[in-house]
């Protein structure tokens, strides 16, 4: 993630360094990820100017529409890296089926009410 993100910098390693950057430890999925940053948003919010989704370029689509139906926040730009295995694209077709069970499962794991 920090090299697909560095591009996005002032070319400085301190500068870098500088970034206020929230890694997700609890998480075991995409819609859980959501879930906790949107949580995190709610309460820590107003010191992001915004916010960075760093994922892949063919885990794109499923991860927005995760976005889209969890959390309502705008602050949300991508990075999107090119970096992928060489199944993932068969992979993301069958999992793009399952995005509002996901987010329907991980909302209820946390206890979470949209």
């Amino acid at each position: 993630m920090r090299q697909a993100i560095s591009q996005f910098n002032i070319n400085s390693t301190r500068a870098m360094n500088a970034w206020n950057y929230v890694y997700d430890t609890i998480s075991q999925n995409t819609a859980e990820n959501f879930i906790m940053a949107d949580k995190y948003l709610k309460t820590n919010g107003s010191q992001y100017d915004r916010v960075y989704v760093v994922t892949s370029q063919f885990h794109y689509e499923r991860a927005r529409q995760m976005q889209n139906l969890i959390s309502s926040d705008e602050k949300f730009e991508w990075v999107l890296s090119p970096m992928e295995m060489s199944d993932s694209y068969y992979w993301e077709k069958i999992h793009i089926k399952n995005v509002e069970q996901d987010v329907e499962r991980a909302a209820k794991k946390y206890y979470y009410i949209m």
